[in-house]
């Protein structure tokens, strides 16, 4: 398994960690896990599996795990993981990624196919609305 690395894209930098191998016939599935104050790595039992036979990227939103934190609750919106996002794709050079979604990511990962519909083939949303009635809470509380 990947330890993960730790990717800079632009004002923040993201803990990533990548499972299986790129695969040309099959696009990356990105992670976007849910919250507040969590990373990833509770959902790495469920894609370890995965790997076996997709590229798996997941990473710690900005404020959570161990991507940068101490930011102001401003700085922690959706709009800023989406984009955090995006930038994860471009940096790595995934092109098109099956999104996958949980409770807060979910979220934004509709905000993602919203703002970036070219990028997305696939939309897997778990434990998620896909309602925008939240969309302008913060991922994280004090």
């Amino acid at each position: 398994m990947d330890d993960g690395e730790l990717i800079d894209v632009g004002d923040v930098t993201l803990f990533v960690r990548q499972l299986g191998e790129r695969r040309r016939d099959k696009p990356s599935l990105l992670v976007l896990h849910g919250g507040p104050d969590v990373g990833h790595s509770y959902l790495l039992p469920g894609f370890e599996p995965l790997a076996r036979d997709h590229h798996v990227v997941l990473f710690d939103f900005r404020g959570c795990g161990r991507s940068s934190r101490g930011l102001p609750e401003e700085a922690l919106q959706p709009e800023y993981v989406v984009e955090d996002a995006r930038r994860l794709v471009d940096v790595l050079g995934l092109g098109q990624v099956d999104l996958v979604g949980f409770s807060s990511g979910g979220r934004a990962a509709v905000q993602f196919v919203n703002r970036h519909p070219g990028q997305v083939r696939r939309l897997v949303l778990a434990s998620s609305s896909a309602y925008s009635s939240a969309d302008n809470e913060p991922y994280l509380r004090d």
